[in-house]
């Protein structure tokens, strides 16, 4: 047997180690591009389901407003003139021992908190506020009165003591989709 015969070249080694450095260079490439799909995937998951759930919440604290129980005084519903924040009056779960609780909503600096009053709680005390829904561009909110007009704040008049009909809020997200959801008080 000749030399030839028995083994490849170093060329031949050469150009194999070549070829299976650039598979394994596509094959990194490849993965890569999918682990960073998955990533952005992951976040526009997230991203949604936190605005649906941040909906779901308000919806339920809508569904449950009330303008007053028995003697309590209620300090009624309000939107301010900005159209940046709401809050009301809403009953408690049963399993909070029933009661009524002021909650409401606000939007400052991107980001949409939820405001939690103690219950009883004296007019002019600062609530609890946790962020349910930051990077936001802008959030509005609008009441429907009984003739079926969008009002910019509520209540319309100082006499005017009633609930609005409904609720719209419209959120901006950062990247510029706009939600509109309009949800009936209860």
């Amino acid at each position: 047997m000749s030399m030839r015969q028995r083994g490849f070249t170093l060329l031949e080694v050469m150009v194999a180690l070549l070829l299976m450095g650039l598979f394994s260079v596509m094959a990194y490439r490849a993965l890569d591009a999918v682990l960073q799909a998955e990533a952005h995937a992951r976040g526009e998951i997230d991203r949604w389901r936190d605005l649906a759930l941040t909906l779901g919440r308000l919806e339920n604290d809508l569904n449950n407003a009330v303008a007053g129980v028995g003697g309590m005084q209620p300090r009624g519903f309000r939107l301010d003139a900005d159209g940046l924040a709401l809050a009301w009056d809403r009953l408690l779960p049963e399993d909070e021992a029933g009661g009524v609780r002021r909650v409401g909503y606000a939007y400052a600096d991107g980001v949409l908190s939820r405001l939690l009053w103690r219950e009883a709680a004296p007019i002019g005390e600062l609530p609890l506020r946790t962020s349910v829904l930051p990077g936001l561009k802008s959030v509005l909110f609008r009441c429907l009165d009984g003739q079926g007009g969008w009002q910019a704040s509520w209540p319309v008049t100082a006499a005017d003591t009633g609930m609005p009909r409904a609720v719209e809020i419209v959120v901006e997200l950062a990247s510029g989709e706009r939600i509109r959801r309009v949800l009936q008080v209860q």
